[in-house]
């Protein structure tokens, strides 16, 4: 039963003891405590408890830095939005319209995510990586294999249903 209930039903038989000469019965009671508490019980109605709904914040994944056309460099971003030690980040490079990856390798394809939501990635590991037009990221469960993609114009649907972040490099 809950407390609140049993509060009032404590009242009322309090007012029902209190009315009818503390303790005495009754000459003619309209109706016994019992009575009413069992009017009470089916007759009341659903909780109106308030539910407390946190709000989380979306998941989400950016760069921060993104080397230019032509560099060796790699990248780096940030994510957001849950525990980095259940994420890891996957990253492709898109170079003369085909897309590879995952980068830095097909053996070693997951990016860490550092403790504070950051992560870098080596993306020229071959080839002519460093005039990429375009890096994509996402934002992955650590349980997920991701894809191995080579020379494809698109990248496969099944990443798009994780945060993602893409940047233009070279035209």
């Amino acid at each position: 039963m809950k407390p609140i209930l049993l509060i009032f039903l404590l009242i009322i038989f309090s007012l029902t003891v209190f009315t009818t000469g503390c303790g005495q019965q009754s000459q003619q009671p309209t109706q016994t405590s019992s009575t009413l508490a069992q009017t009470i019980i089916t007759t009341s109605p659903p909780s109106t408890t308030p539910t407390t709904s946190l709000s989380m914040p979306p998941l989400t994944i950016n760069f921060t830095k993104v080397s230019p056309c032509g560099s060796y460099d790699g990248v780096t971003g940030i994510m957001s939005g849950a525990n980095p030690a259940n994420y890891n980040v996957v990253v492709y490079v898109k170079v003369a319209n085909k897309w590879w990856g995952p980068k830095p390798q097909w053996d070693n394809p997951l990016t860490p995510i550092n403790p504070d939501g950051s992560w870098s990635c080596e993306i020229v590991t071959g080839g002519d990586d460093q005039n990429a037009q375009q890096v994509s990221a996402f934002l992955i469960p650590r349980n997920y294999s991701p894809p191995k993609v080579q020379q494809q114009s698109a990248l496969p649907p099944e990443l798009f249903n994780y945060p993602t972040t893409t940047e233009q490099r070279c035209k």
